[in-house]
């Protein structure tokens, strides 16, 4: 579980397109791709043995991952599915000995797409 998630956002270029009567009509905006997102996850735990640092030793399968808003009742009221994401850095805050379980600062993803869920 992470607490905190940065960079949800998606984005796509636009193309501008003229043609010979584009004096008279005025030129056109069609859409094009989709940007890459860059997402960052913040201060969490992971179990010792997890997914996640699996998938970060593998580093170049994608994978698919939510992110979920909890409300008070911890029901998920949002969710951000995150398609393609790969970890690009992962770093860790000072350690305790005490703990068995692997402290989290920051995890860093690019990710091809972004789609929201309303529940």
């Amino acid at each position: 579980a992470l607490s905190q998630v940065e960079g949800l956002a998606q984005e796509r270029e636009t193309v501008r397109y003229e043609h010979g009567l584009s004096w008279a009509s005025g030129a056109k905006t069609q859409m094009a791709k989709y940007k890459p997102l860059n997402l960052t996850l913040k201060r969490g735990l992971a179990p010792k043995r997890s997914q996640l640092s699996d998938w970060f030793q593998e580093g170049s399968k994608a994978r698919d991952l939510e992110i979920q808003l909890l409300d008070s009742e911890s029901n998920a009221s949002v969710i951000w599915r995150v398609v393609r994401s790969r970890p690009t850095q992962i770093s860790a805050p000072s350690f305790d000995a005490q703990s068995n379980e692997i402290a989290i600062e920051q995890i860093s993803l690019i990710a091809e797409r972004l789609y929201v869920i309303f529940l």
